[in-house]
């Protein structure tokens, strides 16, 4: 017999364009990342049911599970706890004081895994995931009165269910919007996937339900054709359905062999580390002795640190397993982006910027999970998200948010004014124009004109903004701005200045020259990647 539960109510970031729900407080963020889809920070006050929530999730041991353990304020996760005792000795078992760490400073269980120890990685943050979720109110037990209202499919459980984004009620969209091409996921195989299909031509949404692009990671391979034989290559995929104990899915080990240089070619790419094209030799940037020297993308600081690349050919052997190719040569060309803690997801980032950069046809939603597939003849057809309207109900008065394509000319703005204005939340979402003046301008005219957030990288831009009365909140970076600029829009309404870069790490490292000039110039907004440092500072100057 079937589960049954109720509709799930959604506290996730979504709707028109790219919602990011960002800190509040009386400095709180949202800012120039959001361009990207990305998000200062998830905590906010009264995001939070304080209290201590525990979740567990299967890793290596599949008989004992993975547990954590979370404490949370109102507004911010206080205390981890992590038992891996049965984890394998060496490995992941050893892991949890590290873990325990990077979710802390992260604020987030969205963190980089221990390498060597990926399952058990994995298994901590969704654990982790179960627990913030848990104190956001994201899950939460059926009420009698609507069991009946959603079947739990057949081979899921409750459980599963409720500690996923999935949504079985029915849904009324707020807007359809079409696409040839929808991939869910932003990772190792969603970002290629979409870019690709973009460059042939294809409308594309690619969707994430984190607010980045994530993978873990550092190696890339291929097997390079020019360098290998056909029998060679036919002798590969013997030797690894053999290492797989004759299960694997040897059509799959094929397309590997036959696509895999050009795949990986074509990420090394895009990702600006090479100028060689997608259906280029692999061979010209394959090098173990120096291969930073051909693979590498300076502006980003991303390189090939290590390769491991190898002709197996004659007796190969590995620590349990050997393998004779006589003759007969396959390349295997690996390698490593980086350096740590940069990972396949960085490289990830920059392909996916390069390509939109060239491709106006892919859009990307972050912060925007997949609830429901939309079937109609056995074929899915669709998928749904969160309305708008939906996220601003449920989250109103415990956040403020950033949208940020109101800048764009395919956003309606005054359909999002109207929206945002019915939810009564004018008070708490920012309208994010860009340089778009005449957005700016038309908020501005409006007899509540709700937060006009511009974004202002010049002095010519920052004067032709600073001209809408009020200016609620001017997006720039701290090399356009100084306290006396802060202190004479200040008396006009909010304004806010990116702590990035060199004085983000200055601030990170504790050099608060920066900021208490900034505060003491009267700023009231500001995005900063260090929430939990920012929110220490604040309440030591007494303004939180």
């Amino acid at each position: 017999m079937s589960n049954k539960i109720s509709r799930r109510n959604f506290l996730h970031t979504a709707g028109l364009g790219t919602l990011g729900a960002a800190a509040a407080g009386l400095l709180t963020a949202c800012g120039d990342k959001a361009a990207s889809g990305s998000v200062a920070s998830s905590a906010a006050a009264g995001t939070y049911t304080a209290g201590t929530y525990s979740a567990t999730a299967t890793g290596i041991n599949t008989t004992t599970p993975v547990t954590v353990t979370m404490t949370f304020s109102a507004d911010a996760i206080t205390d981890v706890q992590i038992d891996v005792a049965n984890e394998t000795k060496g490995y992941g078992a050893d892991i949890a004081d590290e873990m325990v760490k990077k979710i802390l400073d992260a604020q987030s269980s969205e963190v980089d895994g221990h390498s060597g120890a990926t399952i058990t990685s994995d298994a901590i943050k969704k654990a982790a995931e179960s627990c913030i979720n848990q104190a956001k109110g994201v899950a939460v037990a059926p009420t009698e009165a609507s069991k009946a209202e959603t079947v739990v499919p057949d081979g899921l459980t409750t459980e599963e269910v409720e500690s996923s984004v999935v949504e079985l009620g029915d849904i009324t969209p707020d807007e359809t919007k079409d696409f040839d091409v929808v991939v869910v996921g932003a990772g190792a195989a969603g970002v290629p996937a979409a870019g690709w299909a973009a460059e042939l031509g294809g409308h594309v949404a690619l969707l994430q339900k984190q607010s980045i692009v994530v993978s873990q990671g550092n190696c890339g391979s291929a097997i390079i054709k020019s360098k290998s034989t056909e029998a060679g290559k036919k002798m590969w995929v013997h030797m690894t359905n053999g290492l797989c104990d004759w299960r694997a899915d040897t059509s799959l080990l094929n397309a590997y062999v036959e696509n895999s240089e050009e795949a990986l070619m074509w990420y090394l790419n895009r990702a600006g580390l090479t100028d060689q094209t997608e259906y280029g030799d692999g061979s010209l940037v394959d090098s173990n002795k120096d291969p930073s020297s051909l693979l590498h993308n300076d502006e980003k600081e991303i390189f090939a640190y290590m390769c491991t690349s190898q002709d197996l050919t004659g007796v190969w052997k590995d620590r349990m397993d050997t393998y004779d190719f006589g003759d007969e040569h396959c390349y295997f060309f690996a390698p490593w982006i980086g350096p740590k803690p940069k990972n396949v997801g960085d490289v990830l980032a920059t392909v996916l910027e390069n390509v939109q950069a060239k491709n106006s046809n892919l859009e990307t939603f972050f912060n925007t999970p997949a609830v429901k597939l939309v079937h109609a003849d056995g074929k899915v057809t669709g998928e749904q998200i969160p309305t708008l309207e939906e996220v601003l109900t449920e989250l109103r008065g415990k956040v403020w948010f950033n949208l940020d394509k109101c800048g764009s000319d395919d956003v309606d703005i005054a359909k999002v004014y109207e929206v945002v204005k019915r939810c009564g939340c004018l008070d708490r979402v920012q309208f994010y124009v860009g340089t778009n003046s005449d957005r700016a301008a038309w908020l501005a005219r409006q007899e509540q004109p709700g937060i006009i957030a511009p974004h202002a990288n010049n002095a010519s831009a920052l004067a032709a903004m600073s001209a809408f009365a009020p200016v609620y909140m001017i997006q720039t970076s701290t090399g356009y701005v100084n306290s006396a600029w802060i202190s004479s829009l200040n008396a006009k309404g909010l304004s806010v200045s990116n702590l990035l870069d060199d004085e983000g790490a200055a601030f990170r490292n504790g050099n608060t020259v920066t900021m208490d000039g900034f505060v003491a110039a009267g700023l009231r907004m500001i995005q900063c990647d260090y929430p939990a440092l920012m929110d220490e500072y604040l309440r030591d100057k007494g303004k939180r």
